[in-house]
C-alpha cells in the first residue's frame, strides 16, 4: 500500500484504560474473541526475551523459525487463558494471509489452520471453551459475514495486536491492520491489547481500549473509500501473484505429485523437490544441505535439536532467500494438494545453520569425512533421497557428493572457528550454571513447608554466603509505622488495666470532635430515639443459676399464698386515661360520620375504609361507608348510564329532524344491545378495580389468615355480604365471590367460574399476579425473637442469630437489602453485653464504609463503662484503624477497619493479646477476595484469622467452591453456609427509548419501556441462549409469559400451567397468594420454554415477550440529554435514583450539567434585571449613608430599609430545589466550598472516590434523609454504602460494568418499607450488554498470589519476636532485663547451665523428631512446643507444661544475639502455635489455581532472597538491615526492596550539602518507584518539568544488580518446580506426543548416534532443562521479559510477587517533584494532567510514605545523614501538602 503521511494516529481514535485484570473488569464468564492473526504476530513480533526491544530479542524469530517451538507457545498461550476459567473464540480471516510480508509466516499460519480447524479432530484442544474459526471476508468491501460472526457470539471484547513494534512492519501490512482494529470497533465497544498482556497468578493484565471523542470523526480519516480501494487493489495484485505460481507450480510438477510410487522418504523426497533451487552452485549445496536437514528433521528428538546458535552469527542473504523459497513453495504445495498427516514439526532453521555451519567449517572433501560428520545413516538416507528426486526431474541436477561443490562453499560473513568457540563456551556456561539454593531454616521453616522443604533438600548450596557478618543487629518490628513511639506488645491488655487510667484530655476532645462530627451521619441512619444504652452486663452462668433458684422459691410463696387466700370479683371504675380515650373515639365517630356525607369520590371512601384502626371500635361506622360507597357507585353508575342514553337519543332526534325524512314525531328507541353496550362501558376501570380489590383483600387477611376474633361472628356476615356485593358487581371476580359466599355461609346462589381459561380475567388469582402483585404476601418466614429489637427476623435470619450465640463461623451469601448486615450489629450488641474485653473486628472494602459503619455503631448504641465498673475506665465502645485515621484501636471492643490495617495487627507484635480478646471478625463484602487490587490480603486474613467469622456478600459466582475452602482452612471450626437468594422488593428491568426530535424546534422524547427478562436471551441473531439460574420472573411478567405460551401454544398443551390449576392446593388463593408461590411457578414456565423442542418455537416465545422499541438502537447521545432523562424519570415518579456511570470525571460533569441546565430553566429573565436593580439600589443607599451606616442601630429607618433591601436580594438567590427539599442549612460548612456544592442546592450530587470525603458523607447523609433525590455515581456507592434508592440507573457501557458490578448497583433499589419494588433502568447501552447483565452467571472468584518476600519477612520477624522470649513482656519489662543482662557473673554460670541443658534436650528433641507428624492440622503438641492444638481452649486442666524451647539465633560472632534457650511463657507458646497453624494453612489451602505445592515453593523461594539480601541470618534470624522499611511499605511492593537495595548500595551516601537539592535529589528517586503516573500526551510551557530526568547511572546499576540477583534466585526455584511437574506435558499442553511423532526418535537412536557425539559440546544438557527452553536457548533468566516467557502454561507464579524494578522503561511524570518546586495544584492537574478527583490521594500517599521512610531510618540511627536528609524532606513534604489542602 501507499505510504501516506497520516496526520492522525490509531491512539487519537481510542482511549485506553489501563486495567489490573481484564477478567475482573469484563467477567471471566463473558465470552471474549482473540484475534487469531494478532495472536501470531503476537508470538513473533512482540514475545521479547529483552526489556530494550532490541533486534533479534524475539522470542520467536522468522530467520530461525522452529516451528514446533511456535507451537509451543502458541498453546501455552491458549492454555494460560483456559487454565483462568474463561472463554473465548480464536478466529482467522483467510483473505488476510495476503496481507503477511514474510512467506514463513505464512506457511505457520497455514498449518496452524489446517491443524486447528481444518483437522479430522473436530477440537484438537480437547475443550468446550475454546473455539476456532476460519471466516472467508473481503472485509475492507463488505464487513457483513465478520458483523454477524460479531452479533451472534456477542463478544464482550477482542484481544488483537496494535501495530506499535517495529518489528510488526517487517510481517504484516500495518496500515491494513489499523483499519481492520478500527472496522470491528463499529461492532465491538472495547479491544484488548496483545501488545502489553501479562499472565500473573491468576489474572490476565493489559490495558483495554475504547471509542475515543474522536472516533467518529476519525473513522472516516481511516476507513474510506480510496483507503479500501487501496487495500483492493494490494490484495488483488497479491492474489493474483499468489494463484498464478500456484497454477505455475502444479503444472511444472503435475507428473512427480500424480506418481503413485510410495518409499519409505517419499515425504522428505516431496519436500526436498518443492524447495530446491537450481540457479547457482551455491543453491544446489543448499540443496544437498537440506536433504540432510530432512533426515535429521525426521531423526532427531525435539529435545537433541536445543541448540545454541550465537546472536553475532550473520546469515548469508543467499541463505535466507533460500529458506524463504522453501517456505513459499511449501504453502503453495499445501494450498494445491494438501496435507493429509498435519506436521507441526516440519521447520527448524536453527538445524539447517548447524548443518550448514559444520559443512562450511570443515568443508568435507569426500563421503567418509561427510560421514564422519553427520554419521554413515544419515548420509546414505539423504543421498537417496537426492537420487529419487533427481531421477524424477526432467533436468539433472548432479550426483549428492560432488565434493568439488563443498570444496568451494566457505562462509564469507563469519569467522566459523570463533563462532563454534563461542558455542562451545555458552555451552559450558549454561551446563554449569548454579542451579542450587539457600534452605536458610528453623524450626518454623522446618513446619510450615514441610513437603517443599524435603523436596528441595538434594538442591541445597553447600557454600553458603557470609554477608550477614556485616549485619550485628536483630530486627524487632516494635514501632509504629508513622512515628518512633514504641510499640507495647501487650498494649491489648494494659490499655484496659484500671490501675493505669489517665485522662488525657487532649485525647478525649479529639474522639469528641470525631463523634460530633459523626451524629448527624449516624442519625440518618438509625432513629436516635431507639439507642440502646448499656449500663450493665449479661449475667454469667453462676448468675443466671442463682436468678433462677431465686424465682422459684418467690413462685412457691406465691402460689401458696394465692392458696389460702379468696378471691373477690369489684368492678373497677373508670381509670382517667381510659375516660380519655373514649372521649378521642367519640370525637373521630363523630368527625368520621361527617365526612361521610361529604364523601363525593371513591379516593375519599377508600381514605377511610382502608384505614382498619378503628375497625374494632366502630363496625357500624364501617358498614355505614360500606354501605355509602355501594349505593355511591351505583347511583353514579346509573346517572351516568341515563346520561349516555340521554345524549344518544338527543342526538338521534337532532340527525332525524335535519334529514327531515318523516313530518310526523318518531323517537327511536335504543335496542336491548345498546343498552347492554352502554352499561358495560361503565364498568371501573382495572385500576378501580384493583383498588377494590386490595381494600377486600385487606379485611379478609385480618379476618381470616390472621384469625381476628375481635368482631362477633354476626358483624363478620354483615361485612361478608358487603364484600360479596363488590366482589361480584364491582369488580367482577366470580371465585372470590364464591369463596365468600362459601365462607361465612351467606346462602346466595354459586356463580359461574367456567370462564376461566378464556380472554376474559374473572379469577382472582390472574388479577393478583396481573393488576395486584404489590400486595402478594412477602413471606419470609418471620417471626417474633427477644433476641432482636424493632423487627421480625426471617427465617434465615434466625438460623445466623443461633450460630452467633453459639460461636460458630458462616458464609453468607444473600442479595442486597436482605438484611444480611443485621447479623453484625447483633453480634456488636451480644460482645458489648457479655463483656468489657470481647472485640469484634468488622472489615470493610473501603474507607467510605468504614465511616459509615462507625457512625451507625454510633447511633446504634452507647455503652456506659464508668456504670459498669463502678470507676473510670479506659475502655471504648468503638475504634477505627485506617491508614490515615487512628481511634482507641486497643481500648475498644468494636474495631472497624480495612483490610491492610487488620493484616498489620495480625502481623504485630500485639497479636497475641489482640487474638485473646478478639471474638467475632465480619467480613463485609468478602466477594472483594476476587480483586486485582488487594484481593490477596483478603484471602490472607481468611486464612490468618483463629476467631469465628462472618463472611457477608451478595455476589459470589462459585458458591460451593469459596464455602468448601472456609471450611477447609480450620477442620475444627464449624463454618455454616447461609445462601438466601430472595429479594425483599423485587426488580423491575426497564429500558429507555429515543424518539429524535422532529425538526430544530422540538426535542428529543423518551419513553420508559419494560423489559420483559426473557427479552433478554436473545442474544445471538441465529439463535437464543440459554436461561441463567439468577434471571427471575415477578408476578406480572410470569403471568405474561403464560399468557403468550397459551396464545403461541393452545391451552390444552399449556393447562398444567394455568394459574387456576397451578395454584388449586393453595389456602385461600384468591386473596393471599404468596411471592414464593410466584417464585415456583416462574420456574415452572422457565422449565416448560426450556422444554421446547425447537429454537423456533422459543423463538416465537421470546419474540412475543420483546418489546419493538427494543433493538439494536438503543445507544444515544444521552449525556447531552441527561437533564431531560432525569426529568422525564421525575415525572414518572422514579425518584429518588442513582445514576451510575464508571468515570469519574463525567460523574462530576454530569451533576454539574444537570445543575446548570435546572438552574438555567427556573431562572425568569426579569429576576436577573431585578438582582441588577437592586444592588444598584443597596450600592447607592450604602454610598449616601456614608461613614453613618457603621453608627446606625439595628431600629434605625435607614438601617431597617438597607436590610429590607438586602433581604429581598437575597430571596431572589434562592431557587426551590428542583429533586429534593433541602435548606441551605442541610448543607455542612465544610462543604459549602467544594466545587459541587452549588448542585446540592438544587438535589444534584456526585459520588466517587475523588470527591472529598466531608462532601461524601454529607451527601449520603442528605440522600438517606431524602432530601436531595439524582445523584451520579461510579460502583464505589454500591460497595455497602447504604444509599437506598427507589430507582437505579446505568448510564452508558463501561468495560467496568460487568455482572457483578451490575448486580452490586441494581441492589440499591427498592427501600423496603418505602418501595414494593425497585426499579433498574438502562439508558444508552447496547441491547446485547443489557443481555449479558441480566442474563449471566457471576464470574467465579479465583484466588490469589497470597505469598511475597514482605509478607515473609513480617512472619519470621514475628515468630522471632516470640520465640526469642520477648512475646509476653511489656517494653519497660523488656529495659529491666537487659539491665539485668549486664551481670556478666550471673551470665557465665547461666550459660553454662544452659549448654549442658541444650545437649540433653538435644538428644532429646533428635527423638522426638522421628515421631513427629509433619502435617499442619493439630500435630503440634507432639513438637519441641507441646501444647493444646485449640485456640480457645481455656481449659486450665488440660493444659500441658513447656519445659525450654531453643530460641533462634545468628551464627556469626559479630551478631549480638547467641543461641540460649529460654523458657517460654504459655502466651509465648500460645502465640508461636497461632502462628505455625496460620502459616500452614496459608500455604496449603490458598484459594489458588494450581498445585498447593507451587505456593511453599513461593514461600521457601522468598525466605532464599531474604537471605541473600542479608535480611535474614542462615539461621533465620531477622536482620536489622532496613527491614522496618520493608515490612512498614509491605503494601508497596516490590518497590520497598527496590528502594532499600538503593540505601544498601550507598546511592544516598553522598547527598548534596544544600538542603534543596538534597531534597530534589531524594524526591526524584523517590519519584521513580512510588506512585507512579504516566506523562501526559501533550507538552506546554508550564512551572512544572512534566517529565522527570533520567536517573543517574549508579542508582540505574544497583537497581539492575538487585534485579539479575532477584531473577538468578527465582528462575532456579522455577526450574525445580518445573522438575516436580515433570508428569505433566509442559511442552504441548494440548497436542499429544502422537502428532510430533517424537516419542520414537530417541538420543540411542543408531541413526543419530554419530551426531550426537559430534554436537554433544554445542548443546546443552537435555537432562537438566526443559524442551522448551533447550529450543527457545533460554536458559539465564536476565529480565522480566524473559521470566514471563518461560513460566510455562502448568505455572500459575505471578511476577508482581517479586522485588523487580524495572526504571528504564516508559517515561515517568514529575508531578511529585514538581509539586515540592513550586506547590501549585493548577500545573499539575492542567499540565501534568493528574486527575484532580486523584491529586489529593496521590500527594496524601507519597507524604505517607516520606513519614514512613523518616520513621524507620530515625529508628535505626537517628544521626546519620540519611535519617537527618529522610526527616528534613518528609516534614517539609508534608508541610507543603498541608498548606496547600485543606482537608
Amino acid at each position: 500500500m501507499e505510504n501516506i503521511e497520516k496526520t492522525l494516529i490509531l491512539g487519537d481514535l481510542l482511549f485506553p484504560t489501563e486495567t489490573f485484570n481484564v477478567l475482573s473488569d469484563f467477567g471471566a464468564d463473558e465470552p471474549f474473541l482473540i484475534d487469531g492473526d494478532s495472536l501470531i504476530l503476537f508470538l513473533f513480533s512482540s514475545f521479547n526475551i529483552s526489556s530494550n526491544k532490541k533486534k533479534d530479542k524475539q522470542l520467536l524469530s522468522t530467520n530461525k523459525c522452529q516451528s514446533i517451538l511456535f507451537f509451543h507457545y502458541f498453546e501455552s498461550f491458549i492454555a494460560n487463558v483456559l487454565n483462568r476459567k474463561t472463554k473465548f473464540q480464536i478466529f482467522f480471516i483467510e483473505e488476510n494471509q495476503y496481507f503477511y510480508k514474510n512467506n514463513t509466516l505464512k506457511l505457520i499460519r497455514k498449518i496452524c489452520i489446517d491443524y486447528y480447524i481444518n483437522n479430522d479432530k473436530k477440537n484438537v484442544l480437547n475443550n468446550s471453551n475454546v473455539q476456532f474459526t476460519l471466516i472467508k471476508s473481503k472485509w475492507w468491501e463488505d464487513f457483513s459475514s465478520i458483523e454477524s460472526y460479531l452479533l451472534e457470539n456477542m463478544f464482550s471484547f477482542m484481544l488483537v495486536l496494535f501495530p506499535t513494534q517495529e518489528s510488526f512492519e517487517k510481517y504484516y501490512q500495518v496500515d491494513i491492520q489499523e483499519v481492520f482494529i478500527l472496522k470491528t470497533m463499529k461492532f465491538l465497544d472495547y479491544v484488548v491489547e496483545f501488545n502489553s498482556i501479562s499472565f500473573e497468578g491468576s489474572c490476565i493484565e493489559t490495558i483495554i481500549y475504547g471509542k475515543g471523542s474522536n472516533f467518529q470523526r476519525g473513522f472516516s480519516y481511516f476507513c474510506n473509500k480510496k483507503v479500501f480501494e487501496q487495500i483492493d487493489t494490494f490484495y488483488n495484485n497479491e492474489f493474483e501473484k499468489f494463484n498464478s505460481d500456484k497454477s505455475s507450480f502444479k503444472d511444472q510438477n503435475q507428473i512427480l505429485f500424480n506418481q503413485q510410487k510410495q518409499t519409505e522418504s517419499r515425504d522428505n523426497e516431496i519436500n526436498l523437490f518443492i524447495s530446491t533451487m537450481f540457479n547457482n552452485n551455491i543453491s544446489n549445496n543448499l540443496n544437498r544441505i537440506y536433504c540432510i536437514y530432512l533426515v535429521l528433521l525426521e531423526s532427531l528428538s525435539i529435545r537433541d535439536r536445543g541448540f545454541i546458535l550465537p546472536t553475532d552469527y550473520k546469515i548469508d542473504e543467499n541463505v535466507l532467500n533460500y529458506l524463504d523459497n522453501s517456505s513459499y513453495k511449501n504453502l503453495l504445495y499445501l494450498q494445491q494438494y494438501g496435507n493429509e498427516k498435519i506436521n507441526l514439526d516440519c521447520l527448524d532453521f536453527k538445524l539447517f545453520y548447524q548443518i550448514l555451519i559444520q559443512i562450511q567449517f570443515k568443508l568435507p572433501k569426500n563421503l567418509n569425512e561427510l560421514n564422519d560428520i553427520f554419521g554413515e545413516e544419515i548420509i546414505i538416507k539423504s543421498k537417496l533421497i537426492w537420487n529419487n528426486v533427481k531421477n524424477d526431474l526432467s533436468c539433472g541436477i548432479g550426483e549428492f557428493d560432488n565434493f568439488e561443490l563443498f570444496s568451494n562453499f566457505q562462509d564469507k560473513n563469519n569467522n566459523l572457528n570463533d563462532i563454534i568457540k563461542e558455542m562451545k563456551r555458552r555451552t559450558d556456561d549454561i551446563n554449569s550454571i548454579d542451579n542450587s539454593i539457600y534452605l536458610v531454616e528453623n524450626d518454623y521453616i522446618r513446619s510450615v513447608a514441610p513437603q517443599a522443604y524435603e523436596y528441595l533438600k538434594p538442591f541445597q548450596s553447600e557454600n553458603y554466603l557470609d554477608a550477614e557478618s556485616t549485619i550485628n543487629t536483630r530486627f524487632i518490628d516494635n514501632y509504629h509505622f508513622h512515628s518512633t513511639r514504641t510499640i507495647e506488645p501487650d498494649a491489648f491488655s494494659i490499655k484496659l488495666k484500671e490501675t493505669t487510667f489517665k485522662n488525657k484530655k487532649h485525647k478525649q476532645r479529639a474522639e469528641d470532635k470525631s463523634v460530633g462530627s459523626f451524629k448527624k451521619y449516624a442519625d440518618s441512619l438509625n432513629d436516635p430515639r431507639n439507642i440502646l444504652i448499656i449500663n450493665k452486663l449479661n449475667p454469667t452462668k453462676e448468675e443466671l443459676e442463682k436468678e433462677r433458684i431465686k424465682k422459684e422459691k418467690e413462685e412457691s410463696k406465691k402460689s401458696y399464698k394465692k392458696q389460702s387466700t379468696t378471691t373477690t370479683t369489684t368492678l373497677k371504675p373508670k381509670s382517667e386515661r381510659d375516660k380519655i380515650l373514649e372521649s378521642r373515639l367519640n370525637q373521630d365517630k363523630k368527625r368520621y360520620e361527617s365526612e361521610l356525607v361529604d364523601c363525593k369520590s371513591i379516593k375519599s371512601f377508600l381514605k377511610f375504609l382502608n384505614n382498619l384502626d378503628l375497625l374494632t371500635s366502630l363496625p357500624e361506622l364501617y358498614l355505614q361507608y360500606f354501605d355509602h360507597l355501594i349505593s355511591f357507585l351505583v347511583k353514579q353508575k346509573e346517572d351516568l348510564i341515563e346520561e349516555k342514553k340521554r345524549i344518544i337519543l338527543l342526538e338521534r332526534k337532532q340527525q332525524q329532524q335535519q334529514q327531515q325524512q318523516s313530518k310526523t314525531k318518531k323517537f327511536i328507541e335504543l335496542s336491548e344491545f345498546e343498552e347492554k353496550e352502554i352499561e358495560t362501558s361503565f364498568e371501573l376501570g382495572i385500576k378501580e378495580k384493583s383498588q377494590f380489590y386490595q381494600m377486600i383483600q385487606k379485611y379478609l387477611r385480618s379476618f381470616i389468615t390472621e384469625k381476628s376474633k375481635i368482631l362477633s361472628p354476626k358483624l363478620q356476615v354483615d361485612f361478608a355480604n358487603r364484600f360479596y356485593t363488590i366482589s361480584k358487581s364491582l369488580i367482577g371476580l366470580s371465585d372470590l365471590s364464591n369463596f365468600i359466599n362459601d365462607h361465612w355461609k351467606l346462602k346466595q346462589a354459586k356463580l359461574d367460574e367456567s370462564d376461566v381459561g378464556n380472554q376474559q380475567l374473572k379469577n382472582s388469582i390472574e388479577f393478583q399476579l396481573k393488576h395486584s402483585p404489590d400486595t402478594l404476601i412477602r413471606n419470609t418466614g418471620s417471626v417474633e425473637d427477644s433476641r432482636v429489637r424493632h423487627f421480625k427476623p426471617d427465617a434465615w435470619q434466625v438460623e445466623l442469630l443461633d450460630i452467633v450465640d453459639k460461636r460458630e463461623s458462616a458464609l453468607i451469601c444473600a442479595s442486597t437489602s436482605s438484611g444480611k448486615t443485621f447479623i453484625s450489629f447483633y453480634c456488636f450488641e451480644q460482645i458489648l453485653k457479655e463483656s468489657n474485653d470481647g472485640i469484634v473486628v468488622f472489615v470493610c472494602p473501603t474507607k467510605a464504609l468504614v465511616n459509615q459503619m462507625y457512625a451507625e455503631v454510633l447511633g446504634r448504641y452507647d455503652k456506659n463503662y464508668q456504670a459498669i465498673n463502678h470507676r473510670p475506665s479506659n475502655h471504648k465502645m468503638v475504634g477505627v484503624f485506617t491508614r490515615d485515621f487512628r481511634l482507641n484501636i486497643e481500648t475498644c471492643q468494636i474495631l472497624i477497619t480495612v483490610p491492610q490495617c487488620l493484616e498489620i495487627l495480625f502481623l504485630s507484635i500485639m497479636n497475641t493479646h489482640f487474638i485473646q480478646r478478639c471474638r467475632y471478625i465480619i467480613f463485609d463484602e468478602v466477594h472483594q477476595i476476587a480483586s486485582s487490587v488487594d484481593g490477596a490480603i483478603w484471602e490472607r486474613l481468611l486464612v490468618f484469622n483463629p476467631a469465628p467469622f462472618l463472611a457477608l456478600s451478595a455476589t459470589l459466582g462459585n458458591l460451593t467452591d469459596f464455602y468448601n475452602f472456609l471450611k477447609k482452612i480450620d477442620p475444627d471450626r464449624k463454618v455454616s453456609l447461609i445462601h438466601y437468594q430472595s429479594r425483599f422488593n423485587d426488580l423491575k428491568n426497564f429500558f429507555l427509548s429515543q424518539t429524535p426530535a422532529k425538526d430544530n424546534n422540538s426535542y428529543p422524547t423518551y419513553s420508559l419501556e419494560p423489559l420483559h427478562p426473557m427479552a433478554t436471551l436473545d442474544q445471538k441473531k441465529t439463535g437464543l441462549s440459554d436461561i441463567s439460574p439468577d434471571l427471575k420472573l415477578i408476578a406480572g411478567e410470569a403471568i405474561q409469559m403464560y399468557q403468550v405460551l397459551k396464545e403461541k401454544f393452545g391451552y390444552e398443551k399449556v393447562n398444567h400451567l394455568d394459574p387456576v390449576k397451578f395454584f388449586a392446593n393453595i389456602p385461600n388463593k384468591q386473596f393471599n397468594l404468596e411471592k414464593q408461590h410466584i417464585e415456583k411457578y416462574q420456574q415452572e414456565l422457565k422449565q416448560f420454554y426450556t422444554n421446547l423442542p425447537s429454537m423456533a418455537e422459543k423463538q416465537l416465545v421470546v419474540k412475543a415477550l420483546t418489546s419493538p422499541k427494543y433493538n439494536d438502537s438503543l445507544k444515544f447521545d444521552w449525556i447531552s440529554e441527561i437533564t431531560n432523562i432525569v426529568l422525564e424519570l421525575q415525572k414518572k415518579d422514579l425518584l429518588p435514583a442513582l445514576f451510575f456511570s464508571f468515570n469519574r470525571t463525567l460523574c462530576s460533569r454530569l451533576a454539574q450539567k444537570v445543575y446548570n441546565d435546572i438552574t438555567h430553566r427556573n431562572t425568569n429573565p426579569n429576576i436577573i434585571e431585578e438582582k441588577k436593580q437592586l444592588d444598584l439600589a443597596i450600592e447607592r443607599f450604602q454610598k449616601s449613608l456614608g461613614r453613618a451606616l457603621a453608627d446606625l442601630e439595628p431600629n434605625d429607618p435607614e438601617k431597617m430599609e438597607l436590610e429590607r433591601l438586602k433581604a429581598k436580594r437575597a430571596s431572589l438567590d434562592y431557587l426551590k430545589p428542583q429533586f429534593g427539599n433541602l435548606l441551605s442549612s442541610d448543607i455542612d460548612e465544610k462543604v459549602k466550598k467544594d466545587p459541587l456544592a452549588s448542585a446540592l442546592t438544587q438535589g444534584i450530587a456526585a459520588h466517587h472516590s475523588g470527591c472529598d470525603k466531608n462532601y461524601l458523607r454529607n451527601v449520603e447523609y442528605l440522600f438517606r434523609s431524602k432530601k436531595i433525590q439524582v445523584v451520579f455515581a461510579t460502583s464505589t456507592l454500591a460497595v455497602g454504602v447504604n444509599a437506598p434508592a427507589k430507582s437505579a440507573v446505568f448510564l452508558g457501557d463501561s468495560p467496568y460494568l460487568n455482572v457483578l458490578t451490575a448486580k452490586q448497583c441494581a441492589g440499591r433499589a427498592g427501600r423496603r418499607g418505602f418501595d414494593n419494588y425497585g426499579n433498574v433502568i438502562f439508558v444508552g447501552l447496547p441491547k446485547q450488554k443489557i443481555n449479558r447483565l441480566l442474563n449471566s452467571r457471576l464470574s467465579n472468584i479465583i484466588g490469589n498470589s497470597v505469598v511475597s518476600p514482605s509478607l515473609c519477612l513480617s512472619l519470621v520477624s514475628r515468630y522471632d519476636y516470640s520465640t526469642n522470649g520477648l512475646g509476653n513482656k511489656s517494653n519497660e519489662e523488656n529495659k529491666e532485663n537487659e539491665n539485668e543482662k549486664v551481670k556478666e557473673k550471673e551470665k557465665e554460670k547461666e550459660k553454662e547451665k544452659e549448654k549442658e541443658k541444650e545437649k540433653e534436650k538435644e538428644k532429646e528433641v533428635e527423638k522426638e523428631k522421628e515421631t513427629v507428624a509433619d502435617n499442619w492440622d493439630g500435630e503440634d503438641d507432639k513438637k519441641e512446643i507441646t501444647v493444646a492444638d485449640n485456640w480457645d481452649d481455656d481449659d486450665d486442666d488440660k493444659k500441658e507444661t513447656v519445659e525450654s524451647t531453643k530460641t533462634t539465633t545468628a551464627t556469626t560472632s559479630t551478631t549480638t544475639t547467641t543461641a540460649t534457650l529460654k523458657k517460654l511463657s504459655s502466651e509465648d507458646i500460645l502465640d508461636v502455635q497461632i502462628l505455625k497453624k496460620s502459616t500452614k494453612s496459608l500455604l496449603n489451602n490458598s484459594f489458588f489455581l494450581g498445585n498447593p505445592l507451587q505456593v511453599q515453593f513461593q514461600f521457601l523461594f522468598s525466605i532464599d532472597y531474604l537471605y541473600r539480601e542479608t535480611y535474614l541470618s542462615k539461621d533465620c534470624v531477622p536482620m536489622d538491615n532496613f527491614s522496618g522499611i520493608v515490612t512498614h511499605l509491605s503494601y508497596l511492593e516490590p518497590f520497598n526492596f527496590s528502594f532499600v537495595s538503593l540505601l544498601k548500595g550507598g546511592v544516598f551516601d553522598n547527598l548534596p550539602t544544600n538542603q534543596k537539592e538534597c531534597d530534589n535529589y531524594i524526591i526524584h528517586i523517590l519519584s521513580y518507584l512510588f506512585c507512579v503516573q504516566n506523562v501526559p500526551s501533550v507538552y506546554v510551557r508550564s512551572p512544572s518539568i512534566l517529565i522527570l530526568p533520567p536517573l543517574d547511572s549508579t542508582v540505574q546499576n544497583v537497581i539492575k544488580a538487585h534485579n539479575d540477583r532477584l531473577l538468578k534466585t527465582f528462575s532456579t526455584y522455577l526450574y525445580i518446580y518445573k522438575k516436580y511437574l515433570k508428569s505433566t506435558n509442559d511442552f504441548l499442553p494440548f497436542s499429544s506426543s502422537n502428532d510430533l511423532n517424537d516419542s520414537q526418535k530417541t538420543t540411542t537412536s543408531t541413526i543419530t548416534k554419530k551426531w550426537n557425539e559430534n554436537f554433544e559440546q554445542l548443546k546443552p544438557s537435555t537432562e537438566n532443562y526443559k524442551t522448551g527452553d533447550l529450543l527457545s536457548g533460554i536458559f539465564k533468566v536476565s529480565n522480566i521479559e524473559k521470566l514471563k516467557n518461560i513460566l510455562g502454561s502448568n505455572t500459575y507464579f505471578s511476577t508482581r510477587i517479586l522485588p523487580y524494578c524495572n526504571v528504564n522503561g516508559s517515561p515517568v511524570n514529575s508531578y511529585l517533584l514538581d509539586f515540592y518546586k513550586h506547590s501549585q495544584k493548577k500545573p499539575l492537574i492542567e499540565d501534568n494532567k493528574i486527575k484532580e478527583s486523584d491529586l489529593w490521594t496521590l500527594l496524601k500517599e507519597f507524604s505517607l510514605i516520606l513519614k514512613v521512610i523518616a520513621t524507620a531510618l530515625t529508628r535505626r540511627n537517628p544521626d546519620s545523614p540519611i535519617s537527618l536528609a529522610f526527616s528534613g524532606v518528609s516534614k517539609r513534604y508534608i508541610q507543603k501538602f498541608s498548606d496547600n489542602f485543606d482537608h
